[in-house]
């Protein structure tokens, strides 16, 4: 799952949100130096992401990526997840995709201190170009690809599953809706420990 999915399945908790929010630009060693909620957070995302790796949906969408996208694919597979949740948020949420992006960001701008520095350095921009919504449409979903190309040492062609996307769109939404159900019921079970 990437930054929209894992905001998501938070609780609705704002220091839940922070830690899952930032697990993935920290290390073990410093997530001791967190809040309780804060850390509960980032043990959630590592749970959420073992859970995601493993489901057999999943693997069938990084399956039919690997091809195109090679050791990618599951990178590519998380970040294709954030377009359908956001093109399925009725589905899930009792809330406007909309007011969830600026709850979100009202908590990224509390927390923001709390952050690691390349974070906090960069969620003032990542807020103004609105990167949580923009996984919502297909364009904007190329812009986070791109951005992914520009950071991998390899050539990916993380662009590329915008195709990928067009070409097998009922079968990725379909592969979705079958696990991501499965994710938030291991999110309310992890928040109401």
């Amino acid at each position: 799952m990437n930054y929209l999915a894992h905001c998501f399945l938070s609780c609705s908790t704002e220091e839940i949100i922070i830690g899952n929010f930032i697990a993935d630009s920290i290390n073990r060693r410093s997530s001791l130096t967190f809040s309780p909620g804060i850390t509960k957070g980032i043990e959630l995302h590592k749970k959420i992401d073992s859970s995601t790796d493993n489901h057999p949906r999943v693997k069938e969408a990084v399956l039919m990526l690997r091809e195109k996208h090679g050791k990618y694919a599951p990178v590519v597979t998380d970040i294709i997840w954030d377009y359908y949740l956001a093109n399925n948020w009725s589905l899930y949420a009792n809330e406007s995709l909309e007011d969830f992006t600026i709850r979100t960001y009202n908590i990224f701008r509390k927390y923001k201190s709390q952050m690691p520095a390349r974070m906090s350095k960069n969620i003032d921009s990542m807020i103004a170009e609105d990167f949580l919504l923009r996984y919502r449409t297909l364009e904007g979903l190329k812009i986070s690809f791109a951005y992914m190309d520009r950071r991998t040492k390899f050539p990916s062609n993380f662009v590329g599953a915008i195709d990928d996307i067009e070409e097998h769109h009922e079968t990725f939404n379909t592969l979705f809706k079958a696990f991501f159900p499965d994710l938030i019921a291991l999110a309310d079970m992890e928040c109401n420990c």
